[in-house]
């Protein structure tokens, strides 16, 4: 007669068969541990270089002429977006630029900080030439334009207003962008991550290992002679 119960697991004694078998279960969760730390020591690091910019506290909201932009939050993104962004942009290698002004680059071999740093210094002083060129001309086109103070419309007396309120600023001293210190991260690959994983392969693998020998030996001792 067949034993109903043959195919039945005795958990007792599953637990004693791993008790039994934890230096196996030991070494395989060890061996995953060192092939993942393997894993980690050859794959190329990647790092993300970001810095946040800063713009001017006082900026006119009819000078920067980007206002259309949905995606803009604000006046002052909205002229960095005009003037610095696509410098940003055209640098080797290509910085990308967020919506909140974030500037991030990620790469495998980074350079010092000071030398990152540099090179957005770089791109917001000549934003900072562009935008000084943009005031003086329109101060210029008014002038030529309307000849005399009363014969100016409110819009036009508030852009002349403007352009010549960026021009003190900036003949003043006020940097119209800056950044913050480029900080270096490294994004991946992420040691205690890949750590973890491995520890949890291994728990399994341990496992599932001692479970079907533990099986294959539970129906050959109950197969009949």
């Amino acid at each position: 007669m067949t034993n109903p119960n043959k195919d039945e697991i005795d958990l007792y004694e599953l637990a004693k068969e791993f008790w039994r078998k934890k230096l196996v279960a030991i070494s395989i969760t060890f061996s995953c541990l060192i092939l993942g730390a393997g894993y980690a020591s050859f794959v190329p690091p990647v790092f993300a270089i970001s810095a946040q910019e800063k713009v001017m506290p006082y900026i006119p909201s009819n000078w920067y002429h980007c206002v259309d932009d949905t995606s803009v939050l604000d006046g002052t993104r909205c002229w960095a977006k005009r003037y610095l962004d696509p410098l940003i942009n055209n640098l080797d290698p290509k910085w990308a630029v967020s919506d909140h002004g974030l500037v991030a680059l990620q790469t495998s071999d980074p350079l010092p900080e000071s030398e990152y740093a540099a090179e957005l210094a770089q791109a917001a002083l000549i934003a900072k030439r562009n935008i000084l060129d943009r005031a003086e001309f329109e101060l210029k086109l008014i002038k030529n334009l309307t000849g005399s103070e009363s014969s100016l419309s409110d819009s036009i007396a508030l852009q002349k207003l403007n352009s010549a309120r960026v021009i003190a600023m900036i003949e003043a001293g006020t940097e119209p962008i800056t950044f913050s210190q480029p900080i270096i991260t490294k994004i991946s690959p992420s040691i205690n991550a890949i750590l973890a994983r491995s520890l949890i392969a291994g728990l399994l693998l341990s496992a599932a290992f001692i479970f079907i020998r533990y099986n294959i030996k539970s129906r050959n001792h109950m197969a009949p002679q």
